[in-house]
């Protein structure tokens, strides 16, 4: 078996990623993001509340992991922000 771990995995890109693992019958996937909503635990795979911006949230995450392998094959950062608006005129802060 091998393991991938995602994250922002409730995003579009993310879940066809993750679909397309598990299809393959030959990797445990970890979703990790930030919405309860990948919290659809199956066969193979496990989704685990994580705000990747969070240091305690991923040492949480990290704990979770490693108690299932001590190694991930695949790591795939699909999280990130949506800001919509103009970049000159969007604070620092929100970029």
């Amino acid at each position: 078996m091998k393991y991938a771990l995602i994250t922002g995995a409730s995003g579009g890109l993310a879940s066809a990623s993750i679909k397309y693992l598990l299809s393959t019958n030959e990797y445990f996937v970890f979703a990790l993001d930030i919405k309860e909503d990948v919290i659809n635990n199956k066969e193979n795979y496990l989704g685990i509340v994580c705000d990747i911006t969070d240091e305690e949230s991923v040492i949480e995450a990290f704990k979770i992991v490693s108690t299932i392998t001590k190694t991930i094959d695949i790591v795939v950062n699909f999280a990130g922000i949506i800001i919509i608006g103009s970049l000159i005129e969007t604070e620092i802060k929100d970029i």
